[in-house]
């Protein structure tokens, strides 16, 4: 049995996702990482892309997660990189809270169309990184060039 051809919306998700990628994995700046971050998410989210395509996006967005914690709140971090990463995930967090029950609807129907569609909890979990609160500021200033410490 051969297998769908992709949609026209689909070709253009993969497309986007491929530049997210490059974005999101080449260390620059918190505004970069975020731009790259969102138009994975976004695409994670949409319900009328299919669910491979969102479910690769969503899997982006988790691995972007976790390097951004890596790369944005860890003690050599510029403090409002730290705010502005919290920030994000919780805006992220929220979102797939939203979004869950109309994905959990799709993937039961996908599932039973035999498809194996994505099924349960796959968006981001919520991330509290050190009791950072937006709107507080040390005065340290945060430039977002900050290297990934080994």
């Amino acid at each position: 049995m051969a297998a769908p051809q992709p949609t026209a919306a689909d070709s253009q998700a993969t497309s986007t996702i491929e530049a997210s990628i490059a974005l999101v994995f080449q260390h620059t700046t918190f505004a970069q990482f975020a731009r790259g971050y969102k138009a994975l998410r976004s695409i994670a989210l949409d319900n009328t892309l299919s669910n491979e395509v969102a479910g690769r996006a969503n899997k982006e967005v988790l691995h972007a997660t976790l390097r951004g914690v890596l790369w944005f709140v860890h003690p050599g971090a510029g403090r409002q990189d730290v705010v502005d990463f919290n920030n994000l995930a919780r805006e992220t967090t929220e979102l797939y809270r939203r979004a869950e029950p109309p994905r959990l609807a799709r993937s039961a129907q996908a599932e039973g169309a035999g498809s194996g569609g994505v099924a349960g909890n796959s968006g981001v979990d919520e991330v509290q990184m050190g009791g950072e609160t937006a709107g507080e500021d040390d005065g340290a200033g945060g430039e977002g060039n900050v290297e990934p410490t080994s």
